[in-house]
């Protein structure tokens, strides 16, 4: 039986994804097993069955290297390409001989200056800000350009703001802006660049957040801003289907990059800029006691993710990879905070009451 399943299975391979064949193949063995009857009722052996071919996609997904295309005359857009996720994909990315175009809000700024320094000769950076419809029309411009005989294979959208602050210390222009960069620019890239990819029959990546999935608070324009994504994301996945584009989600756990660092100072803009009465009704104490936390629990928050090179790895999956995943979650604790969405929310409220203070009526 272990030899027709083995057999079975190696037929098979190659048309299943390696998730999906992990899972069957996994739940498929735990079934058939010569347990004793009275071992397991029927459902003990269903649950064992998903348990197991769970822990087959984990492994799979994590340790068999994934076949690739080729990369030849295949580009690759990435936005936000300036400094964090979107830098290192792009110089990952362009160390494994894929032709980058990266698109950056400011081309003479510091950051972008230390792109062009540590990529190759291939890599070309043009100048786009996705909050604005002229710009990312001015780009579309500057890309084709810059493909040369290469085709537009895909376009990672990696430019992100972090808003931090509570929902009442924040004005509506400032929640407005987070999501015009999030979620609307996310929009206006796509918009853009699907003709491109409707001719290559390339690929959408859109860099998200765990926080689309398990939101926090003191950040809510942000997390609203990725559900809004993350829905973006699903939605169109079936609308260009038809057209041979696929649609792929990366959501990354809390990562030490610059847009994570900039929280503190952030929060603290968004304090001072709140109005009086509302200062009035938190109190110095709340603010002070939350910056004496903060640090505590974003240390926390990062130590199941301290790598950052698996996100530019997850990255080049997307991109390239024959089988692509349709979501990827670079850390594993994070995936498995994800997969089981309640038990995800339940680690943020425990965080929220261990570390942030509460508020006490002055009566009590």
């Amino acid at each position: 039986m272990a030899l027709s399943l083995t057999t079975a299975g190696g037929a098979l391979w190659p048309i299943l994804s390696r998730r999906a064949g992990a899972f069957a193949l996994a739940a498929l063995a735990v079934w058939v097993a010569p347990l004793p009857a009275d071992t397991l009722q029927w459902w003990g052996r269903v649950v064992l069955c998903l348990l197991a071919a769970w822990l087959a996609m984990l492994v799979v997904s994590r340790l068999l290297p994934a076949p690739m295309l080729p990369l030849h005359r295949r580009a690759v857009l990435v936005t936000g390409c300036s400094s964090g996720f979107g830098q290192a994909a792009a110089l990952a990315l362009d160390a494994a001989g894929a032709h980058v175009v990266a698109a950056v809000r400011t081309p003479d700024a510091p950051g972008t200056r230390r792109l062009v320094a540590q990529a190759s000769s291939r890599m070309r950076v043009v100048r786009m800000d996705v909050t604005d419809d002229a710009s990312v029309a001015a780009a579309v411009a500057a890309v084709r350009q810059a493909l040369g005989d290469n085709e537009l294979w895909a376009v990672v959208n990696n430019a992100g703001s972090l808003g931090v602050g509570e929902c009442e210390w924040l004005d509506m222009d400032h929640m407005k802006s987070i999501l015009d960069v999030n979620t609307f620019g996310t929009l206006r890239v796509i918009r853009a660049f699907l003709p491109m990819l409707r001719e290559s029959k390339g690929r959408i990546v859109n860099m998200i957040s765990i926080l689309c999935r398990c939101s926090l608070g003191g950040v809510v324009p942000y997390c609203v801003s990725k559900y809004a994504t993350l829905a973006l994301t699903e939605a169109l996945r079936h609308e260009v289907r038809r057209f041979g584009v696929s649609v792929h989600s990366l959501e990354p756990w809390f990562y030490e990059t610059p847009l994570l660092e900039q929280g503190p100072t952030k929060f603290q803009e968004a304090w001072d800029k709140a109005p009086d009465h509302v200062k009035d009704a938190y109190g110095q104490d709340y603010i002070s006691r939350m910056q004496n936390t903060r640090e505590s629990l974003l240390s926390l928050l990062t130590l199941p993710a301290r790598k950052v090179h698996v996100v530019s790895e997850a990255v080049i999956d997307a991109c390239f990879a024959r089988d692509p995943q349709v979501r990827y979650i670079p850390s594993l604790f994070a995936e498995f905070t994800a997969d089981l969405t309640p038990f995800g929310r339940v680690i943020i409220a425990i965080m929220h009451n261990m570390f942030l203070p509460r508020f006490r009526h002055k009566s009590l």
